[in-house]
Formats: structure tokens, sequence, C-alpha cells
């Protein structure tokens, strides 16, 4: 894949700040080497061979090189979305809310209206989900276009509204008419919230520079065989023309389609992007479908990982996340922990669908344990077969939980 395809989606890892290009040489039309910068045009990765490293770089020396380019090539001032302050004199405050932590607070009192009044062509909204977190409506010059659920089992996993003004057609000098923007406390909540409570973190006004892309398209969940993984290629598939999907520990093993962008934190199989999967160099709501194969049990943090895979997704799109215990004894690679189908349940309750489903029940383990050895059927038919018998008896006196305990991978099909 050439860098012109990822290189709208990227970001400063972990963050939404856009980067610039500084290219070095060219292959044609295409950037054949360079470097990507943040604002203080300090260098976040290197472009080599058409690929973007993110890690495994000098970061001070390619800083330096980059920098004896940009004095031949100055870079022009990069327009940046403004932040609205929360606490300023722009914001309409009617009713309960108060900031309280550089957030405004409502505790559900419905009715309770935030104002804004701007001509941007688009705005973002992010909140924040939590127990407690009840229901809001924003509007639009009065009118409702959307209803937000804010309640989460876990605290703390941001959720954004992207609202566009009146004409809809944000983009480079693009401005609009005067509107409004609101957002209502309802007093509902969803059935297992403690209140009705909203939380919102921040207000961005998009002018003047490339706006969010608008949320995915719906996928068709294909989790329907709980003994099989789904056929993520499939999904690759179904997505629109311009979606993008990103295979997180992905080779070109696996397809071709121009929507697949692969990253790994190794140069293995030469991805597409070599990044920290805990920071990953994509703007916020950029990608329809996030695909992670046994890469859960792998990273340090998996709670930071859960977040990252939230952030970097469009509203409305879809996760495939699976975990893998005991896999180390048939890849060799370093699993650091491992979880059950209800631990992974919770690490991702934030997510508005969260599906797990677990495989390879004490039976397959063990015979896949003996396939892997050398030992198949066909060599030992008279042991296996009362390997067999004494195990279906073991899972018939087990329980479906301890059974699901010891399952050789569980997959998460999650939804933002």
């Amino acid at each position: 894949m050439l860098p012109k395809t990822p290189l709208p989606l990227l970001a400063v890892p972990g963050t939404n700040e856009v980067p610039r290009l500084v290219v070095e040489s060219w292959a044609g039309e295409e950037p054949f080497s360079g470097w990507l910068v943040d604002r203080n045009r300090q260098v976040v990765a290197r472009l080599l061979n058409f690929r973007f490293r993110f890690i495994g770089f000098d970061q001070e020396a390619e800083t330096n090189a980059a920098f004896h380019c940009l004095k031949a090539m100055p870079l022009p001032p990069e327009p940046q979305p403004v932040v609205v302050a929360l606490d300023g004199d722009r914001l309409g405050l009617e009713g309960h809310w108060s900031l309280a932590a550089g957030r405004l607070h409502n505790p559900g009192t419905a009715g309770d209206t935030l104002r804004l009044a701007t001509s941007a062509p688009r705005l973002g909204l992010r909140f924040f989900t939590w127990p407690n977190g009840g229901i809001v409506e924003v509007l639009r010059n009065g009118a409702v276009v959307a209803e937000v659920d804010l309640y989460g089992a876990t605290a703390g996993l941001p959720t954004g509204v992207i609202v566009d003004g009146p004409n809809e057609s944000p983009g480079e000098g693009a401005g609009t008419e005067a509107w409004t923007l609101e957002v209502r406390a309802t007093g509902r909540r969803h059935p297992e919230a403690g209140a009705a409570e909203a939380l919102l973190a921040e207000i961005v006004e998009y002018t003047g520079v490339e706006a969010p892309p608008r949320p995915a398209a719906p996928l068709p969940p294909l989790l329907d065989e709980p003994a099989m993984l789904p056929p993520f290629m499939d999904w690759v598939a179904a997505l629109q023309p311009d979606g993008m999907a990103l295979d997180i520990g992905g080779s070109p093993r696996r397809g071709d389609d121009p929507r697949l962008l692969k990253l790994d934190w190794q140069a293995f199989d030469a991805p597409h992007l070599l990044a920290d999967p805990l920071k990953l160099p994509f703007r916020d709501a950029s990608l329809d479908l996030v695909h992670a194969n046994g890469i859960l049990n792998r990273v340090v943090d998996p709670a930071g990982f859960a977040r990252e895979i939230h952030r970097v997704l469009k509203p409305g799109g879809w996760a495939l996340v699976s975990s893998m215990p005991g896999g180390w004894w048939r890849h060799g690679a370093p699993h650091l922990m491992d979880f059950t189908p209800a631990a992974m349940g919770m690490l991702f309750a934030g997510f508005s669908q969260c599906h797990v489903q677990s495989g390879g029940g004490l039976i397959d383990r063990t015979m896949a344990l003996m396939d892997w050895s050398g030992s198949g059927a066909d060599r030992k038919p008279r042991l296996l077969e009362r390997l067999r018998l004494d195990l279906e008896r073991f899972e018939a006196m087990a329980s479906p939980a301890s059974l699901a305990a010891m399952a050789l991978w569980s997959i998460a099909q999650l939804r933002k």
C-alpha cells in the first residue's frame, strides 16, 4: 500500500493531532522517504520504502535531518481545530450544569440545557461513559440530531458525536450561517445505570481544516458459528469503497485489499505501519473496522489498548479482538496474561455492543495439543478413543463456566 492511502488517517501516536509530511524523496507521484512531524516539528515517524515507522528509529537524528529539509521547504502555518472553553462566556448553561475537574457535569435533571452559538461547519463533542451516565439529546437549531446513552459499566471511556452545520459541507476555508448547538439532559437512563448524569469533556469547532469522517456504514454481525473465528476478510470486503480497516499484528498473508492497513510493532512480514498498539497513530474516529487476533495477551496495558481501539473507531464502527490463552506453547510468543470470556466482557464494556464467544473446549484443546506434538489420531486410535470417552465424562460433570474458563480462545465482537 502506498503512503497516500493511509496519510489522511494518520495522527501523532495516541492523539488526534494531525502530523505534517516532509518528503525527502519521491517515486513518481508517491512519497518514497521522508518524515511525519508534529506541530513542534519533532519527527514522530520515519517514512522509508513507502512504509511508516513510528517506533524503532533515532528521533533526535531524524528530527535534525528533517530540519535541514524544512529550511529549504518551510511549512506554512497549519490551522487547527478550535477547542471551545468550557468555562468561557460562549456557553449558555441552563439548570444544574457545572464545571468540575475541567468537565461539564449535569446530575440528570430533565430539560437542563447547554447552548453554543457557532458558525463552524462542523462540531465535535466528546462525552464520557460511566456507570451513572444517563441519556442526553444533541440538538441543532432546536431539532434533535442525536440521542446519546452515556452509560458504561467501565468508567472513563470517551464517546464522540459529530454535528454538521446547516450546509453540511465542511472543508478547507469553509464557513456557514450562524446556528445553535444544544445538549439537553433528558432524565432518562439505561436500565442498569445508577443515575442519569451527563459528563461533557470537550467541544471542538472544525473550521478551515479537514473535518472528521462520518460514521461508519453498518456491517452485518458474522459470529454465527460459536466454534469458529469470524471471517475477518468478509468484513473487509463488506466495507464501503472509502472505508478503511486496520489489522493489528497483521501481515501481507491476510489479503491485499486496498482498504486494509496492517500494523505491527515488529518488522514481521513488512507491515504497512510499525507502531505501538498502545499509541495507535490514527486520528479519532478514522477507522471503520479494527482486527486484533491474539494481541490482547501480549500488551502490557489491556485497558489502554481497549481505549485506543475505541478512540480510532468511527461511531458505529466494528472491532474483532481475540484472546488466545495458552498460545505460548504453539507460537512461542510472550503472552503476558490470559482473559476469560467474562473478563473480556468487562474490558470492553464501554462499547455500545460487546458480544464475546469462546471455542476450543477441553476436548478440542487436548486433541490440538496432541496434534501439535505430532501424535495424530491415526497413530494411537485405541488410546485416543479412551481419552475421548474420559473427557466426555468430565465435560458432562463440569459446569459451562468452568469449561469456558479453559477455552482455547475467546473473541469479542465490538461496536462503538
